[in-house]
């Protein structure tokens, strides 16, 4: 199954890259090393709110997140 995944984010991320190379847009891409994004992040004061602003201060049009607990936790950081 993380094969899978794995292998789909990198045909995604190799198409929208191969499309921006024949409009001639640049696309910005990103990682971000979160350290340890649990539920429990709410109980950490301004946490998710700086979070968040690094987010968007990255700029990025592609972002590939590490060391997220779960679903429930990222969520957290991106409202569905």
């Amino acid at each position: 199954m993380k094969l899978a995944k794995n292998l789909f984010l990198t045909i995604l991320v190799v198409r929208v890259l191969s499309a921006s190379a024949f409009s001639q847009e640049r696309i910005r891409v990103a990682t971000y090393n979160i350290r340890f994004l649990k539920t429990a992040v709410s109980s950490q004061g301004d946490r998710l709110a700086k979070l968040r602003e690094v987010i968007t201060r990255l700029d990025a049009r592609i972002i590939g997140l590490q060391e997220i607990d779960n679903r429930a936790a990222l969520q957290l950081l991106f409202p569905p």
